[in-house]
């Protein structure tokens, strides 16, 4: 395996970097319980009767986006805090593994 950072062998690299609001200790995830981050915070089982209703998600991914790739924002569900992005639109996970998260 190649690893990109031998300075840093406990490191790891990132290119998209978000924060649950709060002190770090302000949500508490229980054993055997999740918490929903998501990409966009829509009920998308009223667009087609099969998509997912995320619009009550703990939180959402927001980004401002731009004028060919504008985000669509849920004020109803808190925005998580973004501290470092990549992209120049708005934040998207890979499908197929070429991204890791943390």
């Amino acid at each position: 395996a190649y690893w990109a950072y031998p300075e840093l062998p406990d490191g790891i690299g990132v290119n998209t970097l978000y924060q649950i609001p709060g002190n770090g200790t302000d949500v508490p995830v229980e054993a055997g319980k999740s918490v929903v981050l998501a990409i966009s915070a829509q009920n998308f089982n009223a667009e087609n009767g099969v998509g997912a209703d995320l619009s009550k998600a703990n939180f959402e991914f927001y980004d401002e986006g731009n004028e060919d790739y504008p985000d669509t924002d849920n004020p109803d569900v808190p925005n998580l805090v973004n501290w470092f992005k990549s992209s120049w639109s708005f934040t998207s996970l890979h499908n197929r593994g070429y991204e890791s998260y943390a």
